[in-house]
């Protein structure tokens, strides 16, 4: 019995335990911390891996890790994954330039790397923390991939988005009664990408409901109250206006999705329950904010609303000039960028007044997380980082496709493509199409909790899609 339940979900509960970790360091200073924990982390996954995966019916432990070694043998993810955290390790190892004064140009710059013919990094703890959060990336990746059931992987989606709404509750009453740091990334959500990954797993939190309905699992309350409700709730109050704007109009939308999804799987009488409460709840939380509360950070933030125009205006000059200092810096060593958070300590060398009067907040992100990652990592880091994307992409969409014609038992046939296969795949997509759409205007993943987690539902999302 203990030997089922740690092959089941000992792997599962370390790296559920790891996003969650992220939240740790961030209300200190998660940008003076290397993030070792995930190292230790990481090592701890990867005996787990090796020694109790999940085993199969009919197979014993033995057999299940032999198993297990085999397919680790043949998964790209894991060379390409090593490949990337190997190219961070040299940056970390050849990092740690000191700042000088060049009295001839008369501006502050950066010491040469010992190896300038290898990557390096400007301070290496930034360096490291990067090291850190890929190496998990890569270990619970292929965990995953390798050693993870899909019952586990329901299980963990679940259980993030659950506690991510927990968190969320947390977060707004401690930013409402006035403490540090929750009430400074209220007022200012820029400075963090919380109202991002509440937003995530908000949408998350639907699929999440709705596959519980589907398999007709216990207390689904609690997935609904904490998943959707309580991630609603720290979404609008952590998320930048955009941010807002785009998980308000999402929500919308996957409600029509969840409605036509569920119809074939419950009574008519519970969906309309479920319509009914959703709206209520909603609906009467923003009344009651602004009826009760009229002068809280949420309706001050929604009155932004009235100058939309000028609001995204601004964002794009600040987009624009953020966009043209990263080219800048990156034409400067195109080959291997200038190291993790290499943006923030070269920005200042490429501005003028003017244009630094639009980067004095999140002076380090570039509002781009594509130009931010070829300024940081070079052509050569951002050719692998594509490549582990793709290792990531290409069995969702090999598997999306073969259910494009698959109508087994776990697909009702006769419905349309969107409503047979798992709402975890159609939330998963749009969650993470989500991230990627703010990643034009913002940072989002710059936010290891919101990074890792992205990583984790794009390589669970092929245990829901049939694979033949």
């Amino acid at each position: 019995m203990l030997q089922k339940i740690l092959t089941k979900y000992w792997l599962v509960v370390i790296i559920g335990f790891t996003v969650l970790s992220t939240w740790i360091v961030l209300p200190g200073s998660v940008d003076s911390s290397p993030m070792i924990f995930l190292l230790w982390l990481s090592l701890l996954a990867t005996e787990l891996v090796v020694l109790i995966p999940a085993v199969r019916k009919g197979e014993t432990l033995y057999e299940a890790r032999t198993r297990t070694l085999k397919s680790l043998a043949g998964d790209a993810y894991l060379y390409v994954g090593l490949l990337m955290v190997a190219y961070l390790f040299v940056q970390w190892l050849n990092g740690g330039c000191i700042p000088e004064y060049n009295v001839n140009a008369g501006l502050w710059s950066y010491s040469k790397p010992d190896k300038e013919w290898l990557p390096f990094s400007i301070d290496r703890v930034d360096s490291l923390r990067m090291v850190s959060v890929f190496a998990a990336c890569v270990v619970f990746g292929v965990s995953l991939r390798n050693a993870v059931g899909k019952r586990s992987k329901r299980y963990l989606l679940q259980w993030l988005s659950s506690i991510s709404g927990a968190m969320a509750v947390f977060c707004v009453w401690k930013g409402v009664s006035g403490n540090a740091p929750y009430a400074a990334f209220m007022e200012n959500p820029e400075l963090s990408s919380w109202g991002s990954f509440f937003g995530f797993w908000m949408v998350m939190g639907f699929g999440s409901y709705a596959d519980s309905q589907t398999n007709r699992q216990r207390r689904t309350e609690i997935i609904y109250l904490l998943a959707i409700v309580g991630n609603f709730v720290g979404m609008l109050y952590f998320a930048q206006l955009s941010s807002l704007l785009l998980y308000s109009v999402i929500t919308l939308i996957i409600l029509i999705y969840i409605g036509f999804y569920l119809s074939a799987h419950v009574t008519p009488h519970f969906l309309i329950k479920f319509y009914l409460l959703t709206i209520l709840i909603m609906a009467g939380f923003l009344i009651f904010v602004f009826m009760v509360l009229p002068q809280s950070v949420l309706t001050d933030k929604i009155g932004m609303t009235a100058d939309i125009s000028g609001y995204w205006q601004n964002l794009l000059d600040s987009k624009s000039i953020r966009s043209q200092a990263a080219l800048e810096i990156w034409k400067e060593n195109m080959w291997f960028g200038k190291g993790a958070e290499g943006f923030q300590h070269y920005i200042g060398n490429v501005l003028d007044n003017k244009g630094w009067s639009f980067v004095r907040v999140n002076k380090g992100f570039v509002y781009n997380d594509f130009l931010q990652v070829l300024c940081e990592f070079g052509l050569l880091g951002t050719t692998i980082f594509s490549a582990l994307i793709m290792t990531m992409v290409i069995p969702v969409c090999y598997r999306a496709h073969v259910a494009w014609g698959t109508k087994n038992r776990d697909y009702i046939s006769g419905r349309k493509y969107l409503l047979r296969i798992s709402p975890l795949v159609v939330t998963g997509v749009v969650a993470t199409l989500c991230c990627m759409g703010e990643s034009f205007v913002a940072s989002p993943y710059r936010f290891p909790g919101l990074f890792v987690s992205v990583f984790i539902v794009i390589l669970s999302m092929p245990a829901f899609l049939p694979s033949k």
